[in-house]
């Protein structure tokens, strides 16, 4: 018996120890985790960028990011739910973890201070103590809450990120009190090499007040060094292996929330830069103007834009597309009818290069003109119902373009083969019935013929559309190439069909007075459009359309 008993007292001598471990780890995975069990910090802020903090690898600045998060919890208020108008805002996620657990906790903050949440593991919503909300975005932790927090980043040909060699930045938190920036990760004493052939464009979203470029051939010979402004005057001829120092400075300055500076170093093999070509520095509105570049490597990636700034050059209907050939790149500019006259800076970019060119727009006389119709046939043409459809005609049939260029020379006029006058011209305030009501601006130019006459393709083209709509009556479209298409309706009859190859002059239909018109003897409303967009074809009934060359 006795020996028994001393069994006994071995076995739960042994357990015991097993028996407090157990306990132990049950206490400290269930309970809320001490400043000093944690072991890592990972963080992922509202721009998505994530950092951890690892006790075992920085010991000194995990403490300090552990103990500012301890803080935030520990003043915090529970209540009923986060507001509405904070769950539309993105979580900066933290996540807590020790030895043996990690927990999560979604953190949303303002500029104010006084209104900062916690959404925490337990499932509970809390609002943040101010004063700590407050250190928390007098911290460097905050900048993604910042504009202009981190250093810019300089781009090469708009495609390559260099680092700085060396570099410092500074932003200003809700109180205006300077922070200094970590830049460390951006930072590089390596050496950097571009081995692929770029376009030298260099560019930082948020620009610098002072931005010297130093280019050295390989030789050793300075080639350029000057400001990044007059950069547009630097190019090459052919490949060239240049090495390039660059200073860029942010100086401080009232209206600023931030101000910096960084020195960079690389080696580059560069390419000729880009070059644009206009037709004219001076153009009608409701003409076009077309344009050549070359060394473009990717037409479909050269942008577009104006200014002053032109709405419908940055709607979805409109794109500016660049057809590749003969190794240079070509394009139509569309100059639309409603286009405020005066001066227009186009600028070109491609590669991270930029190309300026300073063109006139001008104000043709574009007179009223009148139209005599039944009331029945104005609600017809002109109901909501008819310009909704004539839109969607417009859309579908200008949605894609052909690679494929089949005009040459000049256009038709559309009077060539039959006495014909023109009765209604491009750009003019049509006036239905005397009245306000139906008015429109006319997109084409209605001819008048005598009955059943021949109407001719303008150009050489393809055959891309033949129906009838309630506004054109009988129609074809024929496509050109370079989103170039010519439109026919008021059509008594049509003779072609989709995809048919029609040559200048071959016909397509014939004069008739279906849709809206009052050419009641036989006639055709003659469009142009480039891109979606109308534009005057008489413009091209003497030159054509042609293109700028280099020499």
């Amino acid at each position: 018996m006795k020996k028994t008993a001393i069994i006994l007292l071995c076995a739960v001598i042994l357990v015991i120890p097993t028996v407090i471990a157990i306990a132990n780890y049950s206490h400290v995975k269930y309970a809320p985790a001490g400043e000093k069990d944690v072991t890592k910090v990972v963080i992922e802020d509202v721009d998505g960028v994530v950092t951890t903090y690892d006790r075992e690898e920085s010991e000194e600045r995990t403490d300090e990011v552990i103990g500012l998060f301890f803080r935030l919890n520990s003043h915090k208020t529970e209540i009923i739910a986060l507001p509405d108008t904070v769950l539309q805002e993105k979580a900066y996620l933290v996540t807590i973890s020790t030895k043996i657990k990690s927990e999560e906790y979604r953190y949303y903050f303002s500029m104010d201070p006084n209104l900062c949440y916690l959404f925490g593991p337990d499932g509970k919503s809390y609002q943040l103590g101010p004063d700590d909300a407050a250190e928390f975005l007098s911290s460097d932790l905050s900048r993604s809450y910042y504009d202009n927090s981190s250093l810019p980043t300089l781009m090469l040909s708009g495609t390559y990120a260099v680092s700085p060699r060396e570099a410092s930045w500074t932003y200003k938190n809700f109180r205006g009190d300077a922070i200094v920036s970590d830049v460390t990760d951006v930072v590089s004493t390596a050496e950097q090499n571009f081995t692929e052939d770029v376009i030298f464009a260099l560019s930082y979203e948020t620009e610098p007040d002072y931005f010297g470029v130093k280019v050295t051939d390989s030789s050793g010979e300075v080639i350029f060094d000057d400001q990044k402004s007059n950069l547009g005057s630097f190019s090459v001829d052919s490949e060239k292996t240049v090495y390039v120092e660059v200073t860029s400075k942010w100086y401080e300055d009232e209206s600023r929330n931030y101000s910096g500076e960084a020195v960079y170093s690389f080696g580059a093999q560069i390419s000729p830069s880009p070059s644009f070509r206009l037709s004219a520095d001076s153009v009608v509105r409701g003409g076009f103007l077309t344009v050549t570049g070359k060394n473009v490597a990717d037409p479909a990636a050269v942008t577009f834009s104006t200014d002053p700034a032109v709405d419908f050059y940055t709607s979805d209907q409109f794109k500016l597309k660049f057809w590749q050939g003969d190794g240079l790149v070509r394009a139509i500019i569309p100059i639309h009818s409603s286009l405020e006259a005066g001066e227009y800076r186009i600028t070109f970019t491609a590669s991270g290069a930029e190309q300026s060119i300073l063109i006139n727009v001008t104000d043709p006389f574009y007179p009223d003109s009148g139209m005599n119709v039944t009331d029945e046939k104005a609600d017809e043409c002109l109901s909501d119902t008819a310009k909704a459809e004539f839109e969607n005609l417009i859309a579908e049939v200008t949605k894609e373009d052909s690679p494929l260029v089949s005009f040459d020379g000049y256009f038709l006029s559309g009077g060539e083969n039959y006495t014909s006058w023109v009765i209604r011209d491009f750009g003019s305030r049509v006036l239905v019935n005397g009245g306000e009501k139906y008015s429109f601006i006319n997109n084409g130019i209605d001819v008048q013929y005598g009955w059943a006459a021949d109407v001719s393709a303008l150009n050489s083209g393809t055959v891309v559309y033949t129906g009838e709509t309630a506004f054109t009556g009988r129609i074809v479209v024929i496509e050109h190439g370079y989103g170039v298409r010519t439109w026919y309706w008021n059509l008594s009859d049509v003779s072609v069909s989709v995809g048919d190859t029609v040559e200048k002059g071959a016909m397509v239909g014939h004069a008739g007075s279906t849709g809206l018109t009052d050419m009641i003897y036989g006639g055709v409303h003659l469009a142009m459009s480039v891109g979606g967009y109308f534009v005057n074809p008489s413009v091209t009934w003497s030159a054509g359309i042609t293109f700028p060359e280099f020499n």
